[in-house]
């Protein structure tokens, strides 16, 4: 398994969206963080993490951090949410 972080919400969404999409009700907070489509793309808060689980270069997991201290994490396998728990700062 491999942690990737991301900076930009865009680039985040781009590699977490198909994954994300398999559950797009229960998913749809996470989904909304790039903003409409064609804005630019939101300010980020100090502090925030946005990072996706990849196992044999698949998304297996997200975790999302924006503006406060609460962290949304998507439905996951226990091994990844393990992993995301182990290797996140």
């Amino acid at each position: 398994m491999q942690l990737r972080r991301f900076f930009d919400p865009r680039l985040f969404l781009s590699r977490a969206e198909a994954f994300l999409m398999r559950a797009e009700v229960e998913n749809i907070v996470i989904l909304g963080i790039g903003g409409p489509p064609g804005a630019p793309s939101p300010p980020l808060g100090e502090g925030c993490y946005l990072a996706v689980v990849e196992d044999v270069g698949e998304v297996v997991a997200c975790a999302v951090r924006m503006w406060s201290d609460r962290v949304i994490i998507s439905r996951a396998e226990q091994e990844a949410l393990e992993y995301l728990w182990a290797t996140s700062p």
